[in-house]
């Protein structure tokens, strides 16, 4: 192989499919035989052990392909077809795809089976796909027939290889990892047909027995899993997955929901610390309550009762043990929990509340905050607006902060945010998560259309435009062109462009017309007596 080969190699394979019911309004699922065990037809060899060495590699890969338009001989749309590997130079000669991601290989697990080819059993590796069917209506457009969609062509990234052994006409591949399934164009037609590699690679149909809303929470999670793949942190560290982190916080005793710092982004010393703390913080706090008094949450209070905030300071103060130098982590928590007390403290006083009174000084309306919680950005709050008429409110919002940590002062630095509160349960929260994320790729989906299209309309005007390169310094050709990239029927403006020819050939018409000018002859006048013509006339 040469040096292009020995980096990249595209098996093609033909792609056979039933019509399928899709999991959901947008995408259809989908099992394909990606590829056969052993010699292909493109010369290459791939064995069993290499194959599921390679095969991780496979999950979270996008199945692309090229999608064109098939006209008729009188330039009629006819139909939808798809090419190949295709690349194309641009116009800085820089080779580039012209393939486009239509749907991805999800993370379920492959599978093995033989098929039957030509007398053989070929043993075939098998995965789950997901193809965007809602977002791309038109892929039903290149359909070759019911039960074979199009062809497949496998895409991979070759790190090793050498003559296979066994026959040396075939290169034996070593190490890989798979980058794309490539949608190919099946066709009787010549010209719309691109000969596959891998004879039985096909798609099958799938039951998906899955509810919409488990459909999208394990769509959520495959999301997550493909931003935890694709965003390292800088060091070439990664954050640690859900299991990790559970499992670290079940060493103390802990769980995910019962802890209330921000473990997403720890690494596991940080988590180890955090937990550690909390711990040693949970079991001080539970041995300083009274035997004959029930624990108290910590947001367990009446908006309606006063704040003692001298009895809560003396509370925090008699809490906290002897330090004797020995228990240096719990000497650390208590520290940590009177801060936590001074800025909530600091905060509450700095959220100054509001009274507007009328001209005899009566009051008519009172406003007052209470901190429900807080972050190192906002607070957030519970604001009572009492009025005379009896017409209150009772919400809660956010305001920004800044904090001084030299004399633990807060200060409130923007205006009131109203938000809204809700009790959800589990399934409550997930369903709610799931459909902020379908939201937001739909926005991203919706936003890259718009962009292709554009693209897309440029390609088209610039085209035309070409047409009509004789009237570049013509004035208004700019503007005309300026105007067509944004909008407009791409009829009337070609229209536009020869109404501008027509104008200005009528111009070039507009040429002033040759003088006329007088031939002087000078005539030799003859004497009277003579006849003129020599006598010519007289005689006749």
């Amino acid at each position: 192989m040469d040096e292009f080969q020995k980096q990249y190699a595209a098996l093609p394979c033909y792609t056979k499919i039933e019509p399928l019911k899709p999991i959901n309004d947008e995408f259809t699922l989908c099992k394909v035989y990606v590829q056969g065990i052993g010699k292909n037809r493109n010369y290459s060899y791939m064995s069993k052990e290499n194959v599921e060495r390679a095969e991780p590699t496979i999950h979270y890969i996008p199945v692309v392909g090229h999608l064109m338009t098939k006209y008729d001989e009188n330039g009629n749309e006819i139909g939808k077809y798809f090419g190949g590997h295709d690349y194309a130079f641009d116009e800085d000669w820089n080779f580039k795809a012209q393939t486009v991601p239509f749907g991805v290989v999800t993370d379920d697990p492959v599978g093995y089976e033989f098929v039957r080819e030509y007398g053989q059993d070929i043993e075939y590796m098998t995965a789950t796909t997901i193809l965007w069917t809602g977002r791309y209506p038109e892929l039903k457009e290149a359909i070759y027939s019911d039960d074979c969609w199009f062809a497949q062509s496998m895409e991979v990234n070759v790190a090793q290889s050498r003559p296979y052994e066994g026959d040396s006409n075939y290169t034996e591949l070593l190490d890989w990892t798979y980058s794309a399934l490539c949608i190919l164009g099946k066709s009787d037609d010549p010209e719309y047909h691109t000969e596959p590699c891998f004879i039985s690679s096909r798609f099958v149909p799938m039951s998906y027995s899955m509810e919409r809303e488990q459909f999208n929470v394990d769509m959520s999670e495959m999301r997550e899993r493909l931003a935890f793949i694709l965003s390292p942190k800088e060091g070439g560290e990664t954050p640690m997955d859900m299991e990790k982190i559970e499992s670290i916080l079940a060493e103390y005793g802990l769980t995910a929901d019962a802890v209330d710092f921000d473990y997403a982004e720890m690494d596991e010393e940080a988590l180890r610390a955090a937990a550690e703390a909390f711990k040693v913080d949970a079991d001080d706090n539970s041995e300083n309550v009274p035997a004959d008094e029930p624990e108290q949450p910590a947001e367990d209070y009446s908006e309606d009762a006063p704040v003692d905030d001298t009895a809560e300071d003396a509370k925090d103060t008699d809490s906290q043990p002897a330090d004797d130098g020995d228990d240096q982590s719990e000497a650390f928590v208590c520290e940590f929990a009177v801060t936590y007390n001074q800025r909530r403290d600091a905060l509450q006083n700095a959220l100054d509340g509001n009274t507007v009174t009328n001209q005899t000084g009566e009051i008519i309306e009172s406003t007052h905050y209470w901190v429900s919680d807080f972050d190192d950005t906002y607070v957030y709050v519970n604001r009572y607006i009492w009025h005379k008429d009896g017409d209150c409110t009772d919400d809660h919002g956010r305001f920004g902060y800044s904090f001084n940590d030299a004399d633990l002062t807060a200060e409130v630095t923007g205006e009131f945010e109203l938000m809204h509160l809700m009790w959800l349960t589990e399934e409550e929260r997930q369903k709610l998560e799931a459909s902020r994320n379908v939201f937001e790729e739909y926005a991203s989906l919706k936003l890259y259309k718009a962009e292709r299209e554009k693209e897309e309309r440029k390609v088209k005007v610039d085209e035309l435009f070409e047409q009509f390169e004789d009237l570049n310094e013509v004035a208004g050709f700019g503007d005309l062109r300026s105007a067509a990239y944004e909008g407009g029927e791409m009829a009337d403006i070609e229209d536009k462009l020869y109404a501008l020819r027509g104008r200005q050939m009528k111009s070039f018409a507009k040429t002033a017309a040759p003088a006329k000018t007088t031939l002087r002859v000078g005539i030799v006048p003859t004497a009277e007596d003579e006849e003129p013509y020599g006598g010519i006339l007289k005689k006749h």
